[in-house]
């Protein structure tokens, strides 16, 4: 038996909770014996088959994939209307993203939900797209007063038309809604101006807490 076929024989979900539920049971009873100075017995000896059933399922645990929830490919699969209603009724953000020590860079951004991604504009010159373009991997958090809504997600950075124009002129029309009406010759010009880059971010977890 080995880690993959351990995985193959329940559904993900359920063979996460088998799991977390199986190696607890396992290691209590192991704990049970020792506190009561009770021998452990063959079936508990290194290499015997509970042994290497304890070590079986700590590897997979610790080896699987993380189960998203509902599935974090589509933005909208993610979020809950609560979620989407506040994240729709604001515009300003924190974005976190990681420095290259390790430590975090946060600043302030505007941004669009479409009910799929997240649409964010940043300038190509700033340390937040430097360290996208080395980790990918941010956290947005959207405030207001002690209420708060987090998400965990995976943006993709892009600097070339027409699909950076396209990103961030929703930013802009949400800011200021005269901008819809801006050619697209004109806006790539401002963009290329400010040295604008976009941002798409799809939500893998979603947290909102009073």
């Amino acid at each position: 038996m080995n880690p993959e076929s351990f995985r193959t024989n329940c559904s993900e979900a359920a063979w996460i909770s088998s799991l977390i539920a199986g190696v607890s049971k396992l290691y209590h009873v192991r704990m049970f014996r020792r506190m009561r100075g009770l021998p452990l017995g063959g079936a508990w000896q290194p290499g015997s088959r509970a042994a290497k059933l304890l070590a079986l399922a700590f590897v997979a645990l610790v080896t699987a994939p993380a189960v998203p929830v509902l599935g974090a490919e589509e933005g909208t699969k993610v979020i809950n209307p609560e979620q989407e209603a506040y994240l729709r009724d604001h515009v300003w953000a924190v974005l976190g993203t990681g420095r290259k020590d390790g430590s975090p860079q946060l600043s302030m951004v505007a941004y669009e939900f479409d009910g799929v991604d997240i649409a964010i504009s940043i300038k190509s010159y700033t340390a937040k797209w430097k360290n996208i373009l080395r980790q990918p991997d941010v956290a947005l958090l959207v405030h207001d007063g002690r209420k708060q809504l987090i998400i965990y997600g995976t943006v993709e950075a892009i600097a070339e038309d027409p699909e950076r124009r396209d990103v961030i002129r929703r930013v802009m029309t949400r800011l200021r809604p005269e901008a819809a009406g801006l050619d697209d010759e004109a806006l790539t010009k401002i963009l290329d101006q400010q040295e604008r880059t976009a941002l798409r971010l799809v939500p893998k977890k979603v947290f909102l807490n009073d």
